[in-house]
């Protein structure tokens, strides 16, 4: 369906450089276009860009991979990793020198504790990414200064102001925007449509803080 619209031009470059070339499956979703409702007669109407989308499974475990409080990636997870298999290595090399029992259980436990920082986690995330994505079908309408949350229902949720109080991260193609004492959104760019997405992400980033965290 075509309709007359108008969105604010912003040359806005992006805050995320290095994963500019990251390829992104569109999924066939199809945007609309909205008209704010809520702007005063005395405001300059502008036209959002309403997206509608279920966030998978996968795309939750990616995030509280990078964000939750059990993070099992990133530079700490590599180098606590290194520094014990360093440990298990000279326990080893200690118990095929000096045969002494308690180095071959101190080897043991380094690589028991390298299991638990790698393997133990992500059972816990797994079950809570599960947890999170059932019923999570959202609507979003992104305006220049608000992204407006909407669940399945068309009940109003929450909002997200683009005032520059929010943090905005790309994990792979996906945008986290989120806030310490605020709701977080997950927005997944594969329901954006190819032609819309410098829009939106214009309209993103220039009223968040960007988050250059891997």
């Amino acid at each position: 369906m075509e309709m007359d619209h108008h969105l604010e031009k912003k040359e806005t470059d992006s805050p995320f450089p290095e994963e500019e070339n990251e390829s992104i499956e569109w999924d066939g979703s199809e945007a609309e276009f909205v008209a704010d409702e809520d702007a005063e007669e005395f405001e300059e109407q502008n036209t959002g860009i309403r997206l509608n989308y279920s966030i998978r499974e996968k795309e939750v475990l990616q995030c509280l991979l990078h964000t939750g409080p059990i993070r099992t990636t990133g530079r700490r997870a590599v180098v606590e990793t290194a520094i014990l298999v360093l440990l298990a290595v000279l326990f080893l090399v200690q118990y095929a020198l000096y045969r002494k029992p308690e180095m071959l259980f101190f080897a043991g436990i380094s690589l028991l504790v390298i299991a638990v920082i790698w393997i133990v986690p992500r059972f816990a995330l797994r079950k809570r990414a599960r947890e999170l994505a059932q019923d999570s079908e959202l609507h979003l309408e992104i305006y220049p200064d608000v992204v407006e949350v909407y669940g399945r229902g068309g009940e109003h949720l929450w909002d997200v102001p683009l005032d520059n109080t929010y943090i905005c991260r790309r994990i792979g193609n996906l945008l986290f925007i989120s806030k310490t004492d605020g709701k977080s959104l997950l927005l997944p760019l594969r329901c954006v449509e190819p032609a819309l997405l410098p829009e939106i992400q214009a309209m993103i980033f220039s009223g968040t803080v960007p988050d250059k965290r891997r």
